[in-house]
């Protein structure tokens, strides 16, 4: 009997469970993504982010804190920018005016001078005409530049002073088209009212002499309309000049215009169009505007959805603008960036409500709706700024226990990091919080203690200039114990 139990017991230890020595592996995450909401597992992507930029991408760093740039009006509508000034329109008591803003001046000029109330609010349409004064001598003529501002059909000069004057576009006997939005091309000024596409005389936005059963000149106006294609329903909400031509848009549907002189003819591109003129802005050689559910791109085929990652199925309300190299994206009081180059999505929470985006003189503007110019292109950092990566389990599913982990950082003195390791339970512990007492390239090492999980996150935030170039977790995959039949 003795003998018989020896062997018994022998057989139980053989099968009981064996401590083992952990080895210990090392997920190393070098290369940055985006902003990506659709739960992805160690894609290098960032499961929520807030004032985080991707222009430095495949590091990460927090964007520009937005400054007050000007404020004080009380019903703002519209903002353009050009090259040299702001135009800023608004509603001040019963009046539309117009802010001209260059350097430390502002002009103001007056689209209607009484009875303007909040029906006047609408989207205006502001363009550059550059009217050529002796098209026959080319060598001996100059250029005018003129601002056009619709559907108030008024115009004024390029260069302003105190003495701002606007001017009706209406001329006696030769009324112009009710044009609501427009763009220029070919020295001609294109425009869209409701279901028509009006293009003006060559080289004179106020000649309109269209052709005749008599006379037909390559320099006439011309119009048409589009609602002979039964798949193009609707009016038209935007125009734009693109890759050399104009590009129309409906709600759902997008045409151009060609041929480089009159008669023009239209061109069905898709059945995708845009909720507005707003949305509507190139970038890089690239096309960008937002449907009803989505933001496109478009380099002349197809156009691309670019918006999955953002997890947002709803852009009705969305405000656009561009600015070196990305397409901004104002949404539910924050800013989603889209970089051309890394084609990455990052985010600013604002805080507000954006109507407009402009840029002049080498900086970018955003306008509120409380009246505020907020300057975006700063030279400060964020003064809270967060950033969470995917769920990283080191392509496995096993379960794990985190050891180590070490940051790469570069940061300016008085800037702060934390960081917090959640599990997959959604519990989550503060491992690190560290301030910068001066200018630091460094290395931050981080001991872990009670993190067993299959999969972890790492939130980071923080404030100021910081820079995270890679990351590096130690973790280990503990022994199993034996779980079949003795």
């Amino acid at each position: 009997m003795a003998s018989k139990k020896g062997k018994n017991d022998t057989f139980r230890y053989l099968n009981s469970y064996i401590p083992q020595a952990a080895k210990r592996y090392a997920t190393v995450k070098t290369t940055w993504g985006g902003l990506n909401k659709l739960n992805q597992i160690d894609s290098g992507e960032l499961t929520d982010a807030k004032n985080i930029s991707i222009s430095m991408l495949p590091t990460i760093v927090p964007a520009n804190k937005p400054e007050v740039f000007k404020s004080g009006y009380t019903n703002p509508i519209s903002m353009f920018g050009f090259k040299d000034f702001l135009l800023v329109i608004y509603r001040d008591s019963d009046q539309i005016k117009v802010d001209y803003i260059k350097g430390s001046n502002t002009y103001t000029g007056v689209i209607k001078s009484s009875g303007a109330t909040s029906a006047d609010d609408y989207e205006r349409s502001v363009v550059q005409f550059n009217v050529y004064t002796d098209p026959d001598e080319i060598l001996d003529g100059t250029f005018q530049k003129k601002i056009l501002i619709f559907p108030d059909k008024l115009s004024m000069d390029y260069d302003q002073s105190a003495n701002f004057n606007l001017s009706s576009l209406d001329a006696p006997g030769n009324p112009l088209p009710n044009i609501k939005k427009a763009t220029v091309h070919l020295s001609r000024l294109f425009g869209i009212d409701d279901d028509r596409v009006y293009a003006s005389g060559f080289n004179d936005y106020t000649m309109w002499d269209l052709d005749t059963a008599d006379e037909s000149l390559a320099s006439n106006a011309w119009v048409s309309t589009t609602k002979s294609n039964t798949k193009a329903g609707g009016d038209h909400v935007a125009i734009t000049t693109y890759d050399g031509r104009v590009i129309i848009f409906k709600r759902d549907f997008m045409q151009m215009v060609t041929n480089n002189k009159n008669p023009f003819r239209i061109v069905d591109i898709t059945n995708i169009g845009t909720i507005g003129q707003r949305t509507v802005h190139e970038v890089a050689g690239v096309l960008y505007f937002c449907s009803q559910d989505a933001v496109y791109a478009y380099t002349g085929a197809y156009p691309v959805k670019i918006s999955d990652k953002l997890g947002i199925s709803n852009f009705e309300n969305a405000v656009c603008g561009s600015y070196n190299g990305e397409y901004y994206v104002h949404l539910n009081s924050k800013i989603y960036v889209y970089n051309a180059q890394t084609r990455a999505w990052g985010v600013i929470d604002l805080g507000e409500t954006v109507i407009a985006f402009a840029e002049y003189s080498g900086n970018f503007y955003a306008l509120t709706t409380t009246g505020k110019i907020y300057k975006l292109s700063t030279n400060t950092k964020s003064d809270s700024w967060h950033f969470t990566t995917d769920l990283l389990a080191g392509r496995q599913i096993e379960l794990k226990r985190l050891h180590k982990m070490s940051v790469y950082v570069k940061m300016a003195a008085d800037s702060n990091i934390k960081a917090y390791l959640y599990k997959l339970d959604g519990t989550s512990t503060k491992i690190l919080d560290y301030t910068a007492d001066k200018n630091y390239d460094k290395v931050l090492n981080v001991m872990l203690r009670m993190t067993t999980s299959h999969a972890h996150k790492i939130k980071f935030e923080g404030s100021g200039d910081v820079t995270v170039y890679y990351m590096e977790l130690k973790h280990s995959y503990d022994g199993e114990q034996f779980t079949g039949d003795l």
